[in-house]
């Protein structure tokens, strides 16, 4: 049976040592791990086990970046967000677009 520090469970999935802590909860420490001196050594079945939690399959859980591009699909475009910005302006203004937004945006 081989053993794995956090380290290199890390480096083997492109993860940073604080990702792949964060994936191990208390089950998973009592299940997968044992304590050598201060390092912590992961099974090979705790290995396979963080695999499935990285790629998002633990628990029906989507990954980060699936997450991430859902939440970028339900906002706004920022230049809508901008024109918006600028009708509020253009009517604050009386119709004209001054200082820094005229500026930033052009004035007319």
């Amino acid at each position: 049976m081989s053993l794995k520090t956090i380290r290199e469970v890390a480096e083997q999935q492109s993860v940073s040592k604080q990702t792949i802590r964060k994936k191990m909860d208390d089950g998973f420490r009592r299940d997968y791990v044992s304590k050598e001196g201060n390092k912590l050594l992961i099974s090979e079945a705790g290995v396979a086990e963080l695999v499935k939690r990285l790629s998002g399959v633990e628990d029906g859980t989507e990954n980060r970046n699936s997450q991430t591009q859902t939440a970028n699909a339900t906002c706004k475009p920022q230049s809508q967000t901008a024109n918006q910005a600028e009708k509020v302006v253009t009517q604050q203004v009386g119709g004209k677009r001054s200082g820094w937004f005229a500026r930033l945006f052009g004035g007319k």
